[in-house]
């Protein structure tokens, strides 16, 4: 049974991104997968230091939050989907935190991140899939770092501004299909 791992970071509850993780989550759990769902805004979260202290303390990072909890939640996992909502043509600060707080694995001799599959969910305000490349090609600079993972899919969630756009047939069978295809992995 694959463990897939869904994590919103829209700091908006219940918004498009959220609406669309659940959409994800369902799909999975339908298709026999074991799914955990989570939402960065309910935890402790702060951005990386750049302090280097996870090299001082054998790559564990100094910073006392929430995150230990996420990562372990990460590397635990088989599949992993990640949502953010776009900013100014660009990741969202709250994916940025969790992509950059993942460094404590990246020092490591293995880094138990690797080879996982990796999903990506974009909602926002414009309605060009092409506005959406440079948040795209960000996410996959991040995955050149971890080794053997892969960008299976991404969802573009175009339009959707409006909390409960997403809530569309349109966007719903793209998430099901993801969900679909990351139980499957």
């Amino acid at each position: 049974m694959k463990r897939v791992l869904i994590i919103s970071t829209s700091p908006r509850k219940n918004g498009n991104s959220d609406s669309l993780c659940q959409k994800v989550a369902e799909s999975a759990k339908g298709a026999g997968a074991e799914v955990e769902f989570i939402r960065t805004s309910d935890y402790d979260l702060h951005p990386c230091t750049a302090c280097n202290g996870c090299i001082k303390t054998e790559d564990k990072c100094v910073i006392k939050d929430d995150m230990p909890v996420i990562l372990d939640k990460m590397i635990k996992s088989d599949v992993i989907v990640m949502a953010t909502p776009l900013y100014y043509f660009s990741l969202s600060a709250q994916i940025k935190i969790v992509i950059d707080r993942t460094y404590s694995c990246y020092i490591k001799d293995k880094n138990p991140l690797e080879n996982k599959k990796w999903y990506l969910i974009i909602t926002a305000e414009t309605t060009e899939k092409s506005d959406l490349k440079t948040a795209v090609d960000s996410f996959k600079g991040f995955l050149r770092c971890v080794p053997g993972s892969t960008l299976q899919d991404v969802l573009y969630g175009t339009g959707t501004s409006i909390s409960g756009k997403a809530n569309s047939d349109k966007y719903f069978g793209q998430a099901e299909k993801m969900g679909k295809d990351a139980a499957a992995e």
